[in-house]
């Protein structure tokens, strides 16, 4: 776990936290510790009604938050 989070912190390109707001596996919670570690990172993106699976329980609310973070 120490690799991935010297490589988070390490992250040179832009970065987009989505979440899913009902996430069970890794709890929203957790979402604002990822923008913490990456430098730069926006978000967190809590998707309502989304799950660990969230590109699937909300694909259309998950291309916004790409396409918004994207467009910016």
């Amino acid at each position: 776990m120490n690799r991935v989070r010297d490589a988070l912190r390490d992250w040179q390109k832009p970065a987009l936290v989505i979440w899913g707001a009902e996430d069970t596996v890794l709890p929203p919670h957790y979402a604002q510790g990822f923008v913490e570690l990456i430098p730069g990172a926006r978000g967190p993106v809590l998707i309502k009604g989304a799950s660990h699976f969230l590109q699937e329980d909300r694909p259309d609310e998950v291309a916004r938050g790409i396409r918004d973070f994207v467009s910016a």
